[in-house]
């Protein structure tokens, strides 16, 4: 296998993003069966992987599912979870893996909306279970005479939010200033909520 290559038996992989820690890095990547599902089935069965290189990615070693949709209705993320993000949290001298993910409900498969959402580990491998964050509906998009001043959090200091007012972009999406972490608008009204996340 060409060195870097991160494949796994009877697997589709995709969409990987990685941290690392003391020298080894943490791959997270988007999976799905391959002798069952079509490429294109595939993306409505994907859950994250997790992989680890001890050599700066010449090589990876699979370790298996790590965040897996629940199969439960309405138990976010019951359907499917899309592309994440991955950092390392160290407070107190404890180290925790903070993976920021997108998930949908199998309620939500006709309309496509997709929620923001967190969950942990201590070890990179072992996750709890999802919790909702943000919901992005297409009520997100914002029009050319949208007066509504749009709401940014930025993370501080464990669960406390600072905000800050912007105003919105003349159309389209709207997105944070470099300094500022957080978006989320819901039926034209800003939807924020703590997050357990210190940057800094």
């Amino acid at each position: 296998m060409p060195a870097g290559v991160y494949a796994v038996e009877g697997q589709y992989i995709w969409d990987s993003w990685i941290v690392e820690d003391q020298g080894i890095l943490h791959r997270y990547a988007l999976s799905a069966p391959s002798d069952k599902l079509t490429p294109n089935e595939r993306h409505q069965h994907a859950f994250v992987r997790h992989a680890i290189s001890e050599n700066g990615g010449v090589t990876w070693t699979d370790k298996g599912p790590a965040i897996q949709p629940s199969g439960i209705k309405g138990v976010w993320p019951d359907k499917v979870i899309w592309t994440s993000s991955v950092m390392i949290r160290e407070e107190n001298g404890e180290k925790t893996f903070l993976m920021f993910i997108t998930g949908r409900n199998q309620e939500d498969n006709d309309e496509m909306n997709q929620e923001i959402g967190i969950t942990t580990s201590k070890d990179g491998q072992h996750f709890t279970r999802p919790r909702r964050l943000f919901y992005n509906p297409p009520s997100m998009l914002v029009n050319s005479v949208t007066t509504l001043r749009m709401m940014t959090a930025s993370i501080w200091h464990g669960e406390t939010l600072l905000l800050s007012k912007i105003q919105p972009p003349k159309s389209g999406i709207c997105s944070s200033p470099p300094n500022q972490k957080m978006l989320a608008v819901q039926s034209g009204q800003p939807s924020v909520m703590p997050l357990p996340l210190t940057t800094h």
